[in-house]
């Protein structure tokens, strides 16, 4: 069912205990039997459990729809999307490095350590310190100066 549907049936169930209430009220009344107190009681329970449950479903729907609002005003602050930064959702984050290529690698390998590299241009933003990817298990790749 619709949460419409489902509001207006939970509403008539409350508002069908406070008039059994009233009406068992008013058959005391009319009747006065012997029992009359106990009777005044249950009448007065059934009024104060349908009034309970009313009171509770309204004041839940008129949260919700002020919550709702809320909401929308919220997104209607909000910026677009294309307005809002790009951020990095990755696991790590770093400072962008330069690779080196395969070559560079296998070479720095052999020789053991880095050096400064003298024949070769100065890439843009690349210092003597630039690191390289080294396999330290089957599946596992590292960063190394």
């Amino acid at each position: 069912m619709s949460r419409k549907i489902l509001l207006t049936l939970k509403i008539l169930v409350g508002a069908y205990l406070i008039f059994v209430g009233v009406m068992l009220l008013r058959t005391i009344q009319k009747v006065c039997p012997g029992n009359q107190e106990v009777m005044c009681g249950i009448s007065a329970v059934f009024i104060l459990v349908g009034s309970g449950y009313l009171i509770g479903l309204l004041a839940g729907a008129i949260k919700r729809s002020m919550d709702a609002r809320a909401a929308e005003k919220m997104k209607e602050r909000e910026p677009a999307p294309a307005a809002r930064p790009v951020r990095d959702h990755s696991l790590f984050r770093t400072a962008p490095m330069t690779l080196l290529n395969t070559e560079e690698q296998e070479s720095d390998a052999r020789e053991g350590a880095l050096q400064e590299r003298t024949g070769h241009a100065q890439i843009p933003g690349s210092t003597s310190a630039t690191v390289r990817l080294q396999k330290v298990g089957p599946d596992t790749m590292v960063w190394k100066k």
